[in-house]
């Protein structure tokens, strides 16, 4: 068991700020710190507290709390335990538990992913299923699992984390900040373009994972903010009648591969998808069985043909189809539409007409900014020279509080010179978060008097080291 550890095991494990700045590669940016006296999350003076990774047999009992404090999540019995043991055994991710006097009152899942940071390949920590018992709630234990999760990622090397909220305000207190939004339209088939045609889009099978997984993971590599995949996560696409896929092919389909799709995969091999397409349907009528509502689930593509190729395909559907509902974290995708309103026909301030209904779902956090600095090494920040200090306010990880001294030459970040900053940047860890994440830019945050700048005349030029061609994208739920 992972009892909490000794004073002297804790500056080993989790050594201060000070003593991990010293030990940095010399790439460090002219780092000032604050260091913390405590770095373990739990009371040392009391040992029946412990956070420990739980054993396969504790499962259900994590179940049963997690399913009391969200009673929303209807699931059907057995169907968790199943879903959390093949995480544990397939290593993308891991439960853990908070025990008292021995009882289990919380715990939380971590995943492990793999994500396209900018122009790099780094480790991601996602956190989910934060339960507390109860009777338990109020008692600052969700606090305490988070602390030691951050901690955990330190050890790990691991320097950022990202959540789905179930309320954000509670994880901003925690340094989170908010990620990209995605809309929800409602569209009705008709004003789907119909393009060149459907021709090459064509029924995908469970032997097309290899296919799917390729499609994916091509476009993983090139686009920000993406989680890797693995082919057991392409296989819940074929789990269950109510999901399909469909793709386009980079060439046209074989006379073999129309007839037979199951031998596809052999029969065209070589070949790859340029997009594909998941969807279910959902009745739009209770009493007519012919009109339905289809739901995006997913929306792949790689270039503009095989994105019309889809869209044909959604638009011929108009026979039995009443809307299409998109999710799509894209700003300007409304525009493909002939007349992007939804069907609620809502109007507001007088004429705007609603197209879309907003969310936010992923919120990040970073845990070691000299370690996301060195991994944008390879990043251009607008071609922007500046020699900037970033002053950080974090009352959750001390680790993290206190200022960076950066040098940007023609958009490369380049160590520290110990020569005088030209001007100042404070912020939350949370703003600055998203704002590193490239989810918001630095213009509104200053407007909003979320980040501040000792000199405005540099608002232009840092508002271009900053700002992203695309927002973080994430398509995968956790």
């Amino acid at each position: 068991m992972m009892k909490a550890p000794s004073e002297g095991a804790i500056r080993r494990l989790f050594p201060s700020c000070v003593e991990r700045q010293a030990h940095r590669p010399s790439f460090r940016y002219n780092v000032t710190m604050k260091p913390k006296e405590k770095t373990h999350p739990l009371k040392e003076e009391n040992s029946s507290e412990e956070i420990r990774a739980l054993r396969e047999e504790e499962i259900p009992q994590f179940v049963r709390i997690g399913l009391a404090a969200f009673p929303g999540f209807k699931m059907p019995a057995g169907e968790p335990e199943r879903f959390f043991t093949n995480l544990r055994r397939t290593g993308r991710g891991e439960l853990y538990g908070y025990f008292q006097e021995g009882r289990m009152l919380g715990g939380y899942l971590v995943y492990h992913y793999l994500a396209r940071f900018h122009e790099a390949q780094v480790k991601v920590a996602g956190l989910a299923w934060v339960t507390v018992d109860l009777l338990h709630k109020k008692e600052h234990i969700a606090r305490q699992m988070i602390s030691f999760f951050h901690r955990q990622c330190l050890a790990d090397g691991t320097f950022l984390a990202m959540l789905f909220p179930f309320r954000a305000d509670f994880y901003r207190k925690m340094g989170y900040g908010a990620g990209a939004r995605m809309d929800e339209y409602r569209i009705p088939p008709a004003m789907i373009p119909a393009g060149q045609g459907k021709g090459r889009v064509r029924h995908l099978q469970e032997a097309d994972i290899p296919l799917l997984e390729d499609c994916y993971q091509r476009l993983q590599a090139q686009r920000h903010g993406l989680l890797d995949r693995t082919p057991e996560e392409f296989q819940r696409f074929f789990e269950g009648p109510g999901l399909r896929v469909v793709g386009v092919r980079s060439t046209p389909f074989s006379t073999t591969w129309d007839s037979d799709p199951v031998n596809a995969a052999e029969t065209d091999k070589g070949e790859r998808l340029s997009g594909y397409l998941a969807f279910h349907s959902i009745p739009a009528a209770v009493d007519n069985p012919f009109l339905n509502d289809l739901n995006v689930h997913e929306l792949v593509y790689h270039d503009g043909e095989a994105l019309q190729s889809l869209l044909a395909f959604l638009h011929s559907q108009s026979d039995q189809v009443e809307r299409v509902i998109f999710h799509s974290q894209e700003e300007d995708f409304h525009v493909l539409f002939a007349d992007p309103r939804d069907t609620s026909r809502c109007c507001f301030q007088g004429d705007w007409q609603q197209i879309a209904t907003a969310g936010l779902g992923v919120m990040y956090r970073f845990l070691d900014l000299p370690a996301a600095f060195r991994a944008l090494a390879g990043h251009d920040f607008g071609r922007v020279s500046a020699r900037l200090r970033l002053t950080v306010r974090d009352t959750f990880l001390p680790e993290v509080d206190g200022s960076y001294d950066l040098i940007f030459r023609r958009g490369r970040l380049q160590p520290g010179d110990g020569v005088a900053p030209e001007v100042e940047l404070k912020m939350d860890i949370a703003d600055f978060s998203s704002l590193l994440m490239g989810a918001v830019r630095l213009r509104s945050l200053v407007r909003y008097e979320l980040a501040t700048l000792s000199d405005p005349a540099w608002l232009d030029r840092l508002d271009r080291l900053f700002r992203v061609e695309e927002k973080p994208l994430c398509m995968t739920e956790f």
